[in-house]
């Protein structure tokens, strides 16, 4: 059974009524961005709990950022989890579908999201795992023509998706203006294939290859976390 909260060095996480827990994609996403700059605004797609608007406004101290859930409980209990944070200033929780905001919403500096990766498959039992998980809901194309519209010229979008969807995502860019500047190949081990793929977006008249190609090693061949993952994350958790 999961617990229904989750404790960081300077927040907590709650989590009873999200249907999507704390987990290794919103921990890694929010501590591995990087921001466009030091003030900026960023909106989070899909919150959930709010981890990874909690995560960003600890380590951007410029940063506000606006976080939409289409989940009514679930904005709820972001919004809860941001009031009770340092940073209850800096963060909007907005319930609403973010397909549905209006071109004339705002424009942001940076623009992330832990999407729903399901693409088939067996659908979840609950609604509203379902609605968190699969991307019937939102699918990736419709997520990038309206994040194109929300982002400011020289914004940046970030998200994290399963490693086989690279050459989808690199279509559906296309199409909306959109070109890698950098992919980050998530392993869980040095013996493994990547699982997960770290994604930066920006605003590009064409397609150009990939400019920059990372590799994050989880653990390492003895199933020890690896000094690299733990310095990336270890500004978030208790010593």
């Amino acid at each position: 059974m999961r617990k229904n909260s989750f404790t960081f060095r300077h927040f907590s996480v709650k989590q009873e009524y999200n249907a999507m827990k704390v987990g290794m994609d919103g921990v890694l996403l929010g501590a591995w961005v990087k921001a466009p700059c030091e003030v900026c605004d960023i909106l989070d797609v899909g919150t959930g709990t709010g981890l990874i608007a909690l995560c960003l406004t600890q380590r951007y101290a410029g940063a506000h950022i606006t976080a939409v859930e289409i989940d009514r409980s679930a904005a709820e209990e972001a919004a809860e989890n941001v009031a009770l944070s340092p940073f209850k200033d800096r963060i909007h929780v907005v319930c609403a579908d973010f397909l549905e905001l209006p071109a004339s919403f705002r424009k942001f500096d940076l623009i992330v999201s832990n999407p729903p990766y399901f693409s088939c498959g067996i659908s979840a039992p609950e609604r509203n795992r379902a609605i968190a998980r699969h991307d019937e809901s939102m699918p990736l194309g419709l997520f990038l023509k309206q994040s194109r519209k929300l982002l400011k010229l020289h914004g940046r979008i970030n998200l994290i998706l399963p490693a086989d969807r690279l050459e989808e995502m690199r279509q559906y860019a296309v199409l909306n203006g959109l070109g890698f500047e950098k992919v980050c190949w998530v392993y869980t081990s040095a013996s493994d294939i990547p699982k997960r793929m770290i994604c930066v977006l920006a605003p590009l008249v064409e397609l150009p290859p990939i400019q920059v190609e990372e590799t994050l090693f989880l653990t390492d061949e003895m199933g020890r976390r690896t000094k690299e993952y733990h310095d990336l994350v270890k500004e978030l958790y208790i010593k």
